[in-house]
């Protein structure tokens, strides 16, 4: 099979053999089931599970597609529809935003996609 080396101080490892290498991906933090849309300074969020906490962040663009303005905040995701309301400086300069974007994250520590 595929062999591979590992440097590292010693002069000499034992080579591993890649087959016998196991990577396990994280289970995503939020499943698929959620989906969020912005109107208006409010983002609806819509989950078939609940999550006792999230980031959600509110992302503004223009028409190139830059990023023109931003704000997070915390919410407690219910099953069924969730409103979370971005902030009021944020909400009046979305208001000339060509895009308005929403994300969902574990935390904004971690920030594990949801």
């Amino acid at each position: 099979g595929d062999i591979i080396k590992i440097q590292g101080t010693k002069e000499t490892y034992d080579p591993a053999r890649l087959d016998k290498i196991v990577v396990t991906a994280p289970e995503p933090v939020i499943p698929d089931g959620v989906t969020a849309v912005y109107s208006g300074g409010t983002a609806v969020i819509s989950s078939d599970t609940a999550y006792d906490s999230a980031a959600v962040i509110f992302a503004a663009y223009d028409s190139g597609g830059r990023l023109t303005d931003v704000c997070a905040a915390k919410a407690e995701i219910g099953i069924g529809s969730t409103e979370v309301s971005a902030d009021d400086e944020f909400i009046s300069s979305a208001s000339d935003a060509d895009d308005v974007r929403v994300f969902l994250w574990d935390s904004l520590d971690k920030m594990m996609p949801l």
